[in-house]
């Protein structure tokens, strides 16, 4: 070969290295997966939810995930249903679930090639018939009213009513966080916020009209202190973004999250800021304390740790159900409730407060569902923990005794035919 040659074979195949590497490059960054969906959120709504989420760059598309058992603990290896949102919308509307049934949700980023990310953190929502009503919207459409038709509530003014109880009013009826809402307000002194006041307890304002009748006014609030205000020194109380309204909107964070009030020596309650009640005797009215334990509409944290363990017996198996109880302070009860072939709940058999685990049995070839509930003092009931468990078909207990009757029989006339020989 001719130096030319030489030259344009050693070019060629530079050119060819440099095509290749390039060709490998652009299918690797084709193939390559988006990213994980971060900060996925849900809002429930009665019948519904509106989940919400980080755009994801280089993504055309995004699925969202829903199902009854959470994949991201194992209770489940895939979920129930699947769903594309179109486009790069960030957020998706999935209607018609059913109120009260907790819904684990996961969403994924998908690009043109259908290549898609892992899922994103599992969250959880529980629509109810509590919460307003979206308008009719397609699960191509998310409902725009939920960050614009609605505005977010407002802390509108806060007055210490004694030395340590405080009168919140909101711009429109809000949702306290089901578990510990003392933490969702923080008080300190306005001039030094070094100087804290930590909150003991938050309730809603109740009027009593007669036994049976209540009326929850859920844009006020009485906010109780550990410790008491100094008179005549400014406070700021801060409601932090837990507090929302109906659908969810919190409260935008250092913008209109917060109130003055000034401390106070009163240690009784004005009349005029007492709960109307159906009682007529003078003084009987109930003080905001006094309504707490009335007032509490909180359904107490769940269980935890639900799980299912079968042993083969004679017909059935034995099933035993092992979780860890609530750690709500004012747990009273707990209930059982079974579903059989993913049909509706029956049951609520009370189990007690302290108990852990339960032992039932269960057919063969069926799959059974079980749901523990916690009840508090009040009576109020949480939504509960689930877990499932689908039973084989029992193996033949009788084939092992045949056998070993056959190979006594056999033994036996070996002996037999020993013994004539001899």
């Amino acid at each position: 070969m001719n130096s030319f040659a030489k030259k344009l074979f050693s070019s060629f195949s530079l050119l060819s290295l440099v095509l290749l590497a390039f060709g490998v490059s652009n299918l690797t960054a084709e193939a390559a997966a988006p990213a994980t969906v971060q900060n996925v959120s849900g809002v429930p709504y009665n019948s519904g939810a509106v989940i919400s989420w980080n755009a994801v760059p280089g993504a055309t598309s995004y699925e969202v995930f829903s199902g009854l058992y959470s994949v991201s603990e194992g209770l489940a290896t895939s979920y129930d249903e699947s769903v594309n949102s179109p486009g790069t919308e960030t957020s998706f509307a999935l209607p018609n679930l059913t109120n009260g049934v907790k819904y684990y949700v996961a969403v994924k980023a998908k690009t043109q090639n259908e290549q898609s990310a892992d899922f994103s953190s599992e969250i959880t929502v529980t629509p109810s018939s509590v919460y307003d009503a979206l308008p009719t919207v397609s699960t191509a459409t998310p409902p725009a009213n939920v960050t614009t038709e609605n505005d977010a509530p407002t802390v509108e003014s806060a007055l210490a009513l004694t030395t340590n109880l405080v009168k919140v009013e909101f711009s429109k009826d809000i949702e306290l966080p089901e578990i510990l809402p003392e933490l969702s307000f923080s008080v300190s002194q306005s001039d030094d916020p070094a100087v804290s006041i930590a909150v003991e307890k938050v309730v809603y304002k109740i009027d009593y009209e007669g036994e049976s009748n209540e009326q929850v006014h859920k844009n006020i609030v009485f906010v109780t202190l550990q410790e008491n205000t100094m008179v005549d020194t400014e406070y700021t109380i801060t409601a932090s973004a837990a507090v929302t309204d109906a659908l969810g909107n919190p409260i935008e964070s250092g913008v209109t999250d917060f109130a003055i009030f000034t401390g106070t020596d009163a240690t009784e309650i004005p009349a005029a800021e007492k709960p109307l009640t159906g009682n007529s005797a003078p003084g009987t009215n109930p003080t905001p304390e006094d309504a707490a334990a009335v007032a509490d509409t909180i359904a107490p944290e769940d269980a935890s740790n639900f799980a299912i363990t079968s042993t083969p017996g004679e017909g059935s198996f034995w099933l035993d159900l092992n979780w860890k109880k609530s750690s709500a302070p004012d747990l009273a009860d707990q209930k059982l409730y079974e579903s059989t072939a993913q049909g509706p709940f029956a049951g609520g058999t009370s189990l007690g407060k302290d108990t852990e685990t339960y032992r039932t049995t269960g057919a063969p070839e069926t799959e059974l569902t079980y749901k523990i509930t916690s009840v508090d003092t009040s009576g109020n009931e949480s939504a509960g923990v689930i877990a499932s468990i689908r039973l084989p078909k029992l193996a033949a207990t009788g084939a092992p005794f045949a056998l070993l009757a056959l190979g006594g029989s056999f033994i036996a006339s070996s002996l037999r035919k020993f013994r004539n020989k001899k």
